[in-house]
This record gives structure tokens, sequence and C-alpha cells, in this order.
């Protein structure tokens, strides 16, 4: 299922973030808070071509499940520091604990284990995002 994925973008629709979208799998967390565990958000990010994220190419040698090894290239939706963005993303986590979208615990609570639908935080990270409210909750510009 994920073997055979050979992605250009990191985040991109070929990419496992978006394989795991559309099999509405599961994200699940152990005791951290989000700006530490859940880069699903920059899939989101790129899925709705943020403005304050550019594509930015890597190049490197890839060796293939069958050992050949090869140099390619990858593209990665980075933030624009020029511009001062920084990733804030714990507002979107406590969003999704207030609409009780995550399931379980908050950190250092119980075992700090919580799980999402990875459709659901999707979906509702879109609608922060087409809602003008990313720099609420996904970035701040800091100078």
């Amino acid at each position: 299922m994920f073997k055979d994925i050979d992605n250009l973008s990191g985040y991109g629709a070929d990419s496992p973030f978006a394989k795991v979208v559309s099999l509405n799998g599961k994200i699940s967390a152990v005791d951290l808070e989000d700006s530490r565990c859940m880069t699903m958000y920059h899939h989101v990010e790129e899925m709705c071509k943020v403005p304050y994220r550019y594509f930015k190419e890597f190049e490197g040698k890839y060796e293939s499940i069958n050992g050949s090894v090869e140099v390619k290239k990858y593209l990665l939706f980075v933030r624009d520091l020029e511009l001062g963005v920084v990733t804030n993303i714990d507002r979107m986590g406590e969003i999704l604990w207030q609409k009780n979208l995550y399931k379980g615990n908050r950190q250092r609570v119980g075992n700090g284990m919580r799980t999402i639908l990875a459709r659901t935080l999707f979906d509702r990270t879109k609608k922060e995002i087409l809602d003008g409210r990313a720099i609420d909750t996904l970035y701040s510009i800091y100078k």
C-alpha cells in the first residue's frame, strides 16, 4: 500500500499523507503537543496552496526497495522565512479538542494518547484555512 509510493512532494497529493487521508486512517500521538508531532497539517496547507509557504527543491540519493540507488529531486512545501513565518499549530490542536474531534487524553493526562481520523483533521484544518484563520491557528509572523 505504501511501499509503491513514489512521491515528488513530501506533503502533496502523491504523498503518504494523502494516502492516509484517502484511507481515512487514524492519526495518533502519545504525550506530545501538536507542534511536536502533527506534520499532517502541512499536507493540508499544501493541498490548499497557502500563500505563506512555497515549494523548495531538494536533491539526494534514493535507494529503492530492490537496492538500486539513484539521485532524485523532491519538493517540500516550506514556510516563507523571509516573511517571518513561524509554524504555530498548537492553536489548531486546541480547536480539535474543543470540537471533540480528538479522542483520548491530552498530553500529560493518563497515557497522553489521542487519536483523530485523518479525514476529520484534514477537513477541519482546511476549514480554518479557507475561512481565513490560518494565521490564528497554523502560523504566526515574527519579524
